[in-house]
């Protein structure tokens, strides 16, 4: 209550969520489902996408997506016409609210957005949701995993897996029957 007064006294017009403390906006942001969290949060303002970074423990879960996951929606990926046509996330540059860079044209992924992320499940029975790229995504940029679901997604070798371990020491339960 008393961030409320003190930014009432101040003249702030912004809306009554802004009085909030951080640390009580990240505790309501973690209540989310999966899908709001990920998709609708990041969009709202720059502030609540930078909440997304302090979230702690968060789970990604990606079975309510319809089909495979683009890799890119993890690892994020620059744009075709960017000054040395690579395509990997080599620049870490400010991301703009939309997830563009200006200088760049970097386009930031969710293991940049949620970078401690503890644990995700993919697939929804569909083999072909997880690819390398993807545990090698997880592995490179969430180094804090601690639970992997893969279950029935096939498309899959056991390097990425190995590769996956090697870098998220933390690993206790890893799900990747098929």
């Amino acid at each position: 209550m008393d961030s409320k007064k003190i930014k009432m006294d101040e003249g702030d017009e912004g809306p009554p969520i802004s009085w909030l403390p951080p640390e009580i906006l990240c505790l309501i942001l973690f209540l989310l489902d999966a899908k709001t969290l990920m998709v609708a949060v990041p969009q709202v303002c720059k502030f609540w996408r930078s909440m997304c970074q302090e979230l702690r423990g968060v789970h990604l879960d990606f079975r309510w997506w319809d089909g495979p996951v683009p890799v890119e929606v993890l690892s994020g990926w620059r744009a075709l016409d960017s000054v040395d046509g690579g395509d990997g996330p080599e620049n870490d540059g400010d991301v703009t609210d939309g997830g563009q860079q200006q200088n760049g044209n970097m386009v930031g992924g969710l293991c940049k957005l949620f970078p401690h992320t503890r644990s995700f499940t993919t697939g929804n029975g569909n083999k072909h949701a997880v690819k390398d790229e993807h545990l090698l995504a997880l592995a490179e940029k969430c180094l804090g995993i601690t639970h992997a679901n893969f279950a029935w997604c096939g498309n899959k070798t056991d390097a990425a897996v190995i590769a996956l371990a090697d870098q998220c020491r933390g690993i206790t339960d890893a799900n990747c029957s098929i």
